[in-house]
């Protein structure tokens, strides 16, 4: 184990090979993540409606914020669209009027199938994000796969730490929960790397899962199945070289600043020995150890 830590790339590798799968598709104008420059134009806001056409209300109930069915978003329809401070049309300004925190920080088209709870625990209901505007540059998520940047959008190509030093206390302290008011890095993507007992001796193996944070517990990102490697640092060296893509069909390439968490469990170099888990952090750009048992 010390002898991959000291061997592993650092987080400017990282992302150099991450920005090199994103910038294949970047040429695609279709393509899901790739950004383009649109920046400036202010025009006069619009007022907010009460109803969408057909008579269909707003709706919002304890656990979740719909989007009305129907309602269309002008970043995704007008091949002009120009990025705006202030909204454009009756559904940004839906988002302005109930999700102003994600307007602020760029959104301009979100998910009909909204979402749980905002990024923290204590937050409030918030949309999954379709469109969104970082430093000029545009981000698109899709409705199986929404953007995944949270609060944070310092640097969308590197992956954040917001969440890391929250996730040790938890392995280190087994009676902190999910309902614990903190950053867990909810509303991101999870990187889970899983050894099998036996996995040294060439039957357990390791299983690799990108999954969806968003509404207190990860789950599989668009369907995703495993990949499997014979080791933890395999599938590690594997991320590395070709990105965080999910292993499903039509799953998009993530951001690095999508990442929220990524985890490894060592399972020894023999069956019996303890368990290690690893959480990466990107301010050492190394995984360091969160638990052992």
């Amino acid at each position: 184990m010390a002898a991959f830590i000291r061997q592993s790339l650092t987080v400017g590798a990282l992302i150099a090979t991450t920005a090199l799968v994103l910038s294949g598709c970047s040429a695609d104008s279709d393509s899901p993540s790739s950004p383009s420059a649109t920046v400036g134009q202010s025009i006069e806001p619009t007022a907010a409606p009460s109803e969408q056409a057909g008579g269909q209300e707003w709706v919002a109930t304890d656990n979740y914020l719909a989007v009305p069915v129907g309602i269309t978003f002008p970043s995704q329809t007008d091949p002009n669209y120009v990025f705006s401070d202030e909204p454009q049309g009756a559904a940004e300004q839906w988002i302005f009027d109930n999700a102003p925190e994600q307007w602020a920080l760029g959104v301009r088209a979100v998910s009909i199938q909204g979402t749980t709870k905002g990024y923290n625990y204590e937050d409030s209901l918030i949309p999954s994000v379709l469109v969104q505007y970082i430093n000029g540059e545009r981000y698109e998520g899709t409705e199986s796969m929404p953007l995944g940047f949270r609060g944070q959008i310092e640097d969308p190509g590197t992956i954040p730490a917001d969440a890391v030093d929250r996730r040790l206390a938890g392995l280190k302290d087994s009676s902190m929960t999910e309902a614990d008011p903190g950053n867990n890095g909810r509303g991101g993507y999870i990187v889970d790397i899983v050894e099998q007992i036996g996995a040294r001796g060439g039957s357990g193996g390791a299983k690799l899962y990108i999954s969806d944070f968003r509404s207190g517990r990860d789950t599989p990102a668009a369907g995703e199945e495993p990949r499997n490697f014979p080791t933890w640092e395999a599938a590690w060296a594997y991320l590395q070289e070709n990105g965080f893509t999910p292993n499903s069909e039509g799953a998009r390439t993530l951001n690095p600043g999508e990442i929220a968490q990524i985890m490894a469990t060592d399972a020894g170099e023999k069956a019996g020995d303890p368990y290690v888990a690893y959480v990466y952090d990107p301010r050492v750009g190394d995984f360091v150890v969160g638990a052992s048992n």
